[in-house]
């Protein structure tokens, strides 16, 4: 299937605020990366990303960080919230200097395994999420919206800022990555 000419038929009828979901990441394979993905794919859509570089993209790279930072400033992508961020320390301050957005989950809340990520990022690249029903403070349950304020609170906690200036922050983020003005 040509999923560039799909997806191009599929967008010439709506005049709305395009979001991409990218979905990629390698699976493991007796512990090695298996890099099985069809280079027909990939050049699909490379050439998609490019027709359409100002499309926001929230990206989930899971084991394929580094490559998913390196594709995405290849592409020259200028919208871009990285979704479930599993990367280190240098994959962080890749993605800030590219100057993508990050979303930060419930999830993140439940230790301090993801504190480096807050501190690397200024206040103006986060953002906040549910990605319901997974992601939760309580791994197993089901997530829900209510859980943002619990995502708002760690950022206020570990940026050391008051609870409102953050959902002020992050929403007018948000509005920015969306590209709506004066709300």
């Amino acid at each position: 299937m040509n999923y560039q000419l799909y997806i191009g038929d599929i967008l010439r009828g709506f005049h709305v605020i395009l979001m991409l979901v990218l979905r990629l990441g390698y699976a493991f394979e007796a512990h090695k990366k298996n890099k099985s993905v069809k280079a027909s794919d990939i050049e699909g859509v490379e050439a998609f990303l490019e027709k359409h570089r100002h499309v926001i993209r929230t990206v989930h790279s899971r084991a394929a960080t580094g490559d998913t930072i390196d594709f995405l400033v290849e592409s020259n992508a200028d919208r871009v919230a990285l979704h479930a961020f599993n990367g280190n320390l240098e994959e962080v301050l890749r993605g800030v200097t590219a100057g993508f957005f990050f979303s930060i989950p419930p999830s993140f809340t439940t230790g301090d395994h993801k504190r480096f990520l807050l501190e690397a990022v200024p206040m103006e690249k986060l953002l906040l999420e549910t990605d319901s029903p997974v992601l939760g403070p309580v791994r197993g349950e089901r997530n829900e919206p209510a859980n943002l304020k619990l995502s708002a609170e760690y950022i206020a906690e570990v940026k050391n800022l008051p609870l409102q200036e953050v959902i002020s922050i992050t929403t007018a983020n948000a509005l920015k990555l969306l590209g709506i003005q004066n709300c």
